[in-house]
């Protein structure tokens, strides 16, 4: 039996992962047999599945062209966009390898295609089929920043009055306001725009309304309530 199978998979144009299939069940049969005495339990299950890997054997098909089902994506940093590879002609080995030729703005999955958003910037994703390298198709993926919660912090510390607080704190929101403007107009990363609304909204916070219990007294009006005690 082995002798009337050797070499079948190479017969034919078939898919490579196919004959490695036949291949290898024939190897096993082969080491089956070996002993003097073959357990032939053993033997009959190794004759099965190489029956199974040669009924398994699949015609190579050439891959002739691969499309994506999105070829330019807008995102913020943290979002995704799931890419879909299509593959001609349909009866081809549908298999793609997904890379980002620029991972710290734009990942992919190797297997799945999806894409995540990590840094502003532009990204080339391209999906290359395994049976043809030849043949491949690409995305273009463009990542902003998302701004929008520097901009309400922003917005709110605008909002806000001088005369209603102590120099103090309102000079501390000042400089996280200047540093947050900074960040936004100069287009700085993703971190640093975070990073500028954290410290911004902690001014906001931290701020002291004029006339209340927390505002520090300067020294001439500590001496004087001391006067007029």
């Amino acid at each position: 039996y082995l002798e009337e199978v050797s070499g079948i998979e190479e017969g034919n144009s078939y898919t490579e992962a196919s004959k490695q299939a036949v291949k290898e069940a024939r190897s096993a049969l082969q080491e089956a047999i070996l002993p003097e005495v073959p357990d032939m339990v053993v033997v009959e299950q190794k004759i099965t599945a190489l029956e199974q890997a040669i009924a398994g054997l699949q015609e190579y098909v050439p891959v002739t062209e691969v499309t994506l089902n999105v070829t330019e994506a807008n995102l913020k940093v943290g979002e995704t966009v799931q890419l879909t590879a299509i593959v001609a002609p349909d009866n081809a080995s549908q298999e793609v390898l997904w890379v980002s030729d620029a991972e710290g703005i734009a990942s992919v999955d190797s297997a799945t295609g999806l894409v995540t958003a990590n840094s502003a910037g532009t990204a080339i994703i391209t999906a290359t089929s395994t049976m043809n390298p030849e043949k491949k198709a690409q995305c273009t993926v463009v990542v902003t920043r998302d701004d929008t919660a520097l901009d309400v912090a922003i917005k709110a510390a605008e909002d806000l009055k001088k005369a209603d607080y102590t120099a103090d704190s309102w000079k501390e929101l000042q400089n996280a306001l200047s540093a947050a403007k900074a960040a936004l107009n100069e287009k700085k990363d993703q971190a640093t725009v975070d990073a500028a609304t954290e410290n911004l909204n902690k001014a906001i916070s931290a701020l002291v309304k004029a006339g209340s219990a927390k505002e520090k007294k300067t020294p001439a009006a500590q001496t004087s309530e001391l006067k007029n005690t």
